[in-house]
């Protein structure tokens, strides 16, 4: 066999790997282009390494391992760099406070930071506990099995249906803080107030969540991010 024979499968797997190059760089800039029109480039990627494989004289479970590799890759990088809904929670105000007659109100403003519009259902809930100064006293106060409780247990919002959130557009999401004969507590800085919120919408091909928690006390007077149900 002759150097430049033996030379040509080495230059066709070299361009088999810079057509997945290609491939990546193209999903990667999907977010500026039609996401169908992207989705498309990928197939011709795969049906470039398809003919490159065959022209090789690959072994046949070789050139379907390969295939399937490209095609899940394609599939996986295409859907999460695509134009689709992201949810992000960017303020927190409490209204009011709880009392033995009526709930307190916590207020939420999420936006839509993502490439297309959004369909959300919301499941929030409340605490007013004891007073929590830091991560460690959160973990020990077992506030987190409480609030997943709360938000398994919470209806979703709205009841039925969901509610439409366009791009760069705000939500404002609602959360009822319990009942409380303690509340004078919080006014002395003796209890915290920590509120947790689930978003769930469905993207281009799967169905997302995103997990919201934070707690403030008037000692502190700001919202401080808890060590869990963030994401």
């Amino acid at each position: 066999m002759t150097e430049a024979e033996v030379g040509q499968p080495r230059r066709r797997w070299g361009l088999i790997a810079a057509v997945v190059v290609i491939g990546v760089a193209l999903a990667a800039g999907s977010r500026t282009m039609n996401p169908w029109l992207s989705g498309v480039l990928w197939l011709g990627v795969w049906a470039v390494i398809a003919v490159l494989l065959k022209s090789l004289a690959v072994k046949r479970s070789m050139q379907i391992t390969v295939n399937l590799t490209v095609l899940v890759l394609a599939f996986i990088v295409w859907n999460y760099t695509a134009r689709q809904p992201r949810m992000r929670v960017e303020a927190i105000q409490l209204r009011h406070l709880p009392s033995s007659g009526r709930p307190g109100l916590v207020e939420l403003t999420a936006r839509n930071v993502g490439g297309s519009d959004a369909n959300v259902v919301v499941q929030s809930a409340a605490v007013l506990s004891v007073f929590l100064r830091n991560a460690q006293e959160m973990r020990a106060a077992n506030i987190q099995s409480q609030l997943e409780d709360r938000l398994d247990k919470a209806k979703p919002i709205p009841a039925e249906g969901t509610t439409a959130v366009g791009e760069d557009k705000t939500t404002v999401i609602n959360v009822e803080v319990p009942f409380s004969e303690r509340v004078w507590q919080y006014q002395r800085g003796n209890l915290t107030v920590v509120v947790a919120a689930r978003i769930q919408y469905r993207d281009r091909l799967f169905n997302r969540e995103k997990l919201f928690c934070q707690y403030a006390n008037p000692q502190s007077g700001n919202w401080v991010l808890c060590p869990f149900l963030n994401n």
